[in-house]
């Protein structure tokens, strides 16, 4: 039997809801704006990584990867296995090709942006020559939020969006760049910020089954709010106030 997604809103549940709604961005904004570029760099960091190198079994990387596994399932020590890995990285470069991006988005999560940006601007450094640039104005854009340079990023984050459609671009970079869009022009109180969450809203309706609606729609749940659900909240709001 297809599951039926709950009304917005019932008399018992609305209060309860809007408090979701309210917590939603505020949970997620971090990860949406800053976090994600950090995801898609590492990621083609990491494929690199793999590619290029064959796979070590030595004591020290077996070592590196529990770690890093320790720290993003949660652990009582976080500090203690943080300065394990960053031994581990110092006594083994390449170890910054696997490892930068996982770490800026625990930073980034952990609110420390300035260290987050460090390892960051790592990844960038290492990567500007041979990524498409398209993932390299993204992730630039990253460090121009860590700056408070909102309207700057929203200025370069809509540049983006118009190389992509031009280049009739369908990836997960439209999605989350629409998304980042969408949360700078909330977050700088825009009232064109209705468009780009109906563009976005639209986007993944259409966009075909593959893996970049599945994670874009994972990445951001917070309780029973879904993205698709906050999403049709905002539009429902702005057009009752209208």
């Amino acid at each position: 039997m297809a599951h039926e997604t709950p009304p917005l809103e019932t008399d018992e549940s609305e209060s309860a809801f809007q408090e979701q709604l309210t917590s939603f961005l505020s949970d997620h904004g971090t990860k949406i704006i800053y976090g994600i570029a950090v995801i898609i760099v590492g990621v083609l960091a990491i494929t690199r990584f793999s590619a290029d190198k064959e796979l070590r079994v030595q004591k020290d990387y077996l070592e590196a990867e529990a770690y890093m596994q320790q720290l993003q399932m949660g652990t009582n020590e976080p500090q203690q296995v943080l300065q394990n890995i960053t031994e581990k990285m110092n006594d083994l470069q390449d170890l910054h090709t696997k490892y930068d991006g996982r770490l800026a988005q625990h930073y980034m999560q952990e609110g420390d942006v300035q260290t987050a940006k460090k390892y960051a601007e790592s990844i960038l450094n290492r990567t500007k020559n041979t990524i498409p640039s398209t993932y390299l104005a993204f992730s630039e854009t990253s460090l121009l939020i860590a700056q408070g340079k909102l309207e700057e990023a929203l200025k370069a984050s809509e540049v983006l969006h118009g190389d992509l459609v031009e280049q009739n671009e369908q990836s997960q970079l439209l999605a989350y760049n629409l998304l980042r869009i969408a949360v700078l022009k909330n977050e700088l109180d825009f009232e064109s910020q209705n468009s780009a969450w109906t563009e976005l809203n639209d986007y993944l309706k259409t966009v075909p089954a593959g893996p970049e609606a599945p994670t874009i729609k994972q990445n951001f749940i917070n309780g029973s709010i879904s993205l698709e659900r906050y999403i049709e909240a905002k539009l429902l709001t702005s057009s009752e106030q209208n």
